[in-house]
């Protein structure tokens, strides 16, 4: 509830609109955040580092 408080009116005005009280959209909406986050993940610096290091056979475990 906390993070419904802190959303400006417009943020809630949207999520209001998108009616997730539903099951498909409720997925659907979470879907978006994942595929948001998976994007995200892959601009990311660490990301590609870690992506080299396998291509090069590295270990990505720093204690082996």
């Amino acid at each position: 509830m906390d993070k419904w408080n802190t959303l400006n009116p417009e943020d809630k005005h949207n999520y209001l609109k998108k009616d997730l009280s539903m099951q498909p959209q409720q997925e659907e909406f979470l879907q978006e955040i994942k595929e948001r986050h998976r994007l995200n993940k892959i601009s990311s610096a660490k990301y590609k580092k870690q992506i080299t290091m396998q291509k090069q056979g590295l270990s990505l475990n720093y204690h082996d």
